[in-house]
């Protein structure tokens, strides 16, 4: 039992000695976590969106072709596409106000910006 405490204390005390470092850096945390909270999630759900919607356009295209195809199952493929369409430009609008949002975040610490001028 003391053996796996002595473990876990010695990992927390390298993460504390990295995470010290990063911070000797002069790079602001917060940019990268609004970057991986907010925008890769709505990069990723765009991505998957855009990949449903090309594919149901193949499908539509491909069932368009067969002579037996009924219109009905096409229509329903074409009503699709439109719903997951309108479902990505609201994402991308979303993205877009993220985007401008993870812009005004400072890179880097104004302290480390004084401390780089007065070298």
């Amino acid at each position: 039992m003391s053996e796996n405490f002595e473990d876990t204390k010695k990992t927390l005390e390298d993460f504390n000695i990295v995470k010290d470092e990063v911070a000797k850096l002069c790079l602001n945390p917060s940019r990268r976590e609004f970057y991986d909270t907010d925008i890769e999630p709505l990069l990723k759900m765009l991505l998957e969106l855009s990949y449903g919607s090309s594919n149901l356009s193949n499908v539509a295209k491909n069932l368009s072709s067969i002579n037996y195809s009924k219109t009905s199952k096409i229509e329903d493929s074409l009503d699709l596409i439109y719903d997951i369409n309108k479902s990505i430009e609201k994402v991308f609008n979303q993205l877009q106000c993220e985007i401008k949002d993870f812009l005004k975040i400072p890179s880097s610490d104004i302290c480390c910006k004084k401390g780089i001028e007065e070298e």
